[in-house]
């Protein structure tokens, strides 16, 4: 961090230096030689004149308009013979005028055909205001130093508390935020960086949510497992010895089936989301997901195949399908006998209601009921099987449409869940 800020006072300070040292050989070549014609052009005029009161008057009556010359005048006026000037008079050879300080208003002047000198200035109408404007030139570069040495410390206190922050949630305090307060704001560093300890935040609290509901769903059929090995080892009757052989591959087709949904929530979770959904048919997929999930099943589900626009729908069928017959599933498991799927569709939204007539789902529960392994009830046997992750991929999957999933009360008793997804592609 010092480097960064040495670094900068460098850069400042040759950008200065180059600055000053273009300007100063500006000011001593090509400004200092026009400043000499201006100044040879403002009072050409003014010896022009003496010179010619100088002829018109004898050298008594000049002498005295001389002597007589106003004091109080800010343009001081007096005359020399050539011999008693304090420069070379072979400077008057290629002009009349001599400019002895460009900046003091210092000139002399020839006479022609004689060897009297003119000498007009030094001007002191602004030498009081020249040393205020030098002393205020001097202090420019400590007070410009000063002030960026305040904005520099100001920032270096930011970056620190901010460096502070990065160390302290590098260590795993995740909890730790920046203040986004006007004093100790850097741009919208503060926001970014509080928004991705956030994120970070939930995503390690979502693994270990996940990583210890892994372990709780792995125990119960593992346990199992070895109970039954157990007690196959030490049982005599064959008849048994086969019933607790089909408990063991049933348990292993459950461990199967959990580490296949896991994978999938998985791979939701890692992978990108999609930044374009092409055409597809909605009532074709529905349809495929109804015959799917049909089969050796009691309930009846109602579909009533819709319009031609259901075969322009944009999103992605291997997923949407993984989605619909999650939802399917899940309303047939606690349904009582039915189960009506309906869609609507309009130039925005595309949304796929599916109800069932079962027990519904209580207010509080319909949040935390789409989070990994969320159940409505905690008891887990074979027969009301799952894992606790079709619901969450359901959510995934929405997310991946640019959507989201919804629960309301079902018009005909139970639940209604409801996906719903942009109608035109995602940009």
């Amino acid at each position: 961090m010092t480097r960064l800020f040495i670094s900068f006072y460098v850069v400042l300070f040759c950008l200065i230096s180059t600055y000053s040292f273009v300007a100063d050989m500006s000011v001593k070549t090509w400004l200092s030689e026009m400043m000499v014609i201006d100044k040879t052009n403002d009072y050409v005029g003014a010896f022009y004149l003496i010179e010619n009161l100088h002829k018109s008057l004898d050298q008594q009556a000049f002498d005295k308009a001389i002597t007589n010359f106003p004091s109080q005048s800010n343009t001081p006026l007096k005359m020399f013979n050539i011999n008693n000037i304090d420069f070379d008079p072979k400077l008057f050879d290629s002009n009349s005028i001599y400019v002895a300080d460009e900046y003091n208003d210092l000139l002399y002047y020839r006479f022609k055909d004689s060897d009297l000198v003119a000498r007009i200035g030094p001007m002191n109408t602004y030498e009081p205001l020249t040393e205020y404007e030098s002393i205020y030139e001097s202090g420019y570069y400590p007070f410009l130093a000063f002030g960026i040495f305040l904005w520099v410390l100001l920032f270096h206190t930011k970056l620190k508390r901010l460096d502070k922050a990065a160390t302290e949630l590098g260590k795993g305090n995740l909890s730790v935020r920046v203040s986004q307060k006007g004093k100790h704001r850097v741009g919208n560093l503060n926001h970014s960086f509080n928004l991705m300890a956030t994120q970070i935040e939930k995503l390690v609290q979502g693994h270990k949510n996940l990583t210890n509901a892994v372990a709780h769903e792995l125990r119960t059929p593992m346990a199992r497992i070895r109970f039954q090995l157990d007690m196959l080892y030490s049982e005599q009757d064959h008849k048994q010895r086969k019933e607790y052989m089909f408990g063991i591959s049933d348990d292993l087709n459950e461990l199967s089936d959990l580490v296949d949904e896991l994978l999938t929530f998985a791979k939701f979770d890692r992978e990108p989301i999609s930044t374009e959904l092409q055409a597809h048919s909605l009532n074709e997929s529905i349809n495929k997901v109804i015959r799917s999930r049909h089969f050796n099943s009691d309930v009846k589900i109602n579909y009533q195949q819709q319009n031609n626009k259901l075969d322009f729908v944009p999103f992605e069928p291997k997923n949407l399908e993984r989605a619909i017959g999650n939802l399917l599933t899940n309303a047939q498991k606690y349904t009582q006998d039915t189960v009506n799927i309906h869609i609507k569709h309009d130039k925005k939204l595309t949304s796929i209601y599916v109800d069932d007539n079962g027990p519904g789902i209580p207010d509080e529960q319909r949040i935390d009921i789409f989070l990994p392994f969320k159940r409505l009830d905690n008891s887990r046997t074979r027969e009301t099987g799952g894992y606790g992750l079709g619901l969450a991929i359901v959510k995934q999957i929405a997310v991946r449409h640019g959507g989201n999933v919804s629960i309301e009360k079902s018009p005909i008793g139970g639940a209604r869940f409801i996906l719903t997804w942009p109608s035109k592609s995602i940009k």
